[in-house]
């Protein structure tokens, strides 16, 4: 493990760092590595503090961020137009992966950070991708469309089980 990764420095800031320390080197200026560590850390320490907050939140934007998956079915019933359920009603889940899916891990801060990222990843023990996470949701959504109101549950109480 090298001193970045042991300062937890994401990718971007290790390049970023690299390149200032670098092109110090080549002006023959002092590195000053312990400034640029505290500088770092710091910033670590306000993105930590942001993710926190972020992950209560009940919206970003302006726009509400559901709960639970039986939120996630409301929220969508509400946002999407009736042929476009008439559609995913039909056809189910598949093919939307890049579209409705994509809305969802956007608009309900699945990549950053969110409640909603949270249940997901407190029902699963902490493990768990966007693109599980959305794929879960259009696949018990389908069946919500169709009449079963409950089905997410089976998720829940199989989640809760293997914990």
């Amino acid at each position: 493990m090298t001193d970045l990764e042991a300062r937890n420095l994401n990718y971007d800031d290790r390049y970023e760092l690299l390149a200032v320390l670098y092109h110090r080197h080549l002006n023959k200026l002092d590195l000053n590595l312990d400034r640029e560590y505290k500088y770092y850390d710091s910033i670590h320490l306000q993105r930590k503090q942001e993710y926190e907050i972020s992950l209560k939140r009940d919206s970003v934007d302006g726009k509400y961020i559901p709960s639970n998956l039986a939120d996630c079915f409301i929220e969508l019933d509400k946002l999407l137009p009736g042929k476009d359920k008439k559609y995913i009603k039909k056809n189910g889940e598949y093919g939307l992966h890049m579209t409705l899916g994509l809305y969802i891990r956007n608009r309900w801060q699945l990549w950053g950070g969110s409640r909603l990222k949270k249940y997901f990843l407190d029902m699963n023990g902490g493990m768990m991708h966007p693109d599980s996470m959305s794929g879960l949701i259009l696949r018990y959504y389908v069946k919500w469309l169709r009449g079963d109101k409950t089905a997410w549950r089976e998720w829940e109480i199989k989640s809760k089980q293997q914990q």
